[in-house]
């Protein structure tokens, strides 16, 4: 599979006429695409020699017509070694300790930051905009204003009229 370092991923990058070098190292949208490639692996669809024929730009020169991952977030559901042996070490415990702390006040944050966008989502949507309505009111409060002034005029040109 995958070795470490650098790698040609032009056959996961995003097509851009501007980008001559495509060895790097992985981007979000070339983890998308490869996630897609490794669950064809993983589901039978494909060989898994298939990894390593797109990362030989020789032997693949154009990126396969894979449809992406979905950009929800990736869970990673296992790993394994099996050429590696793992030994616990006396301070597992407190890392170990130390990182259940540290997801649960991260999980507190998101419940508490999810809450608020609910709550600024409603009160957003529930917030009454002005409306044409109210210009329409405001406009014929103004005209019924102006012509209750031309006609005390008038009644006033008229009454000054007949004294003379």
């Amino acid at each position: 599979m995958v070795s470490s370092g650098e790698h040609d991923y032009r056959n996961f990058c995003k097509l851009d006429p501007n980008v001559s070098s495509f060895v790097r190292r992985i981007s979000a949208f070339e983890v998308r695409c490869m996630v897609a490639t490794l669950f064809l692996v993983g589901s039978g669809r494909e060989a898994p020699s298939l990894v390593d024929s797109l990362l030989d730009v020789q032997q693949c020169p154009a990126r396969p017509c894979y449809d992406m991952a979905p950009d929800a977030p990736l869970l990673l559901h296992s790993i394994g070694y099996p050429e590696a042996r793992l030994r616990w070490t006396p301070h597992a415990d407190e890392s170990l300790s130390a990182v259940a702390a540290l997801w649960r006040r991260e999980a507190e944050a998101a419940t508490l930051r999810s809450a608020m966008l609910l709550t600024m989502r409603s009160s957003l949507l529930s917030a009454r905009r002005p409306t044409a309505d109210g210009v329409e009111a405001k406009a014929a409060t103004h005209e019924a204003k102006r012509a209750r002034r031309e006609a005390r005029q008038q009644a006033e040109a008229a009454a000054g009229g007949t004294r003379d």
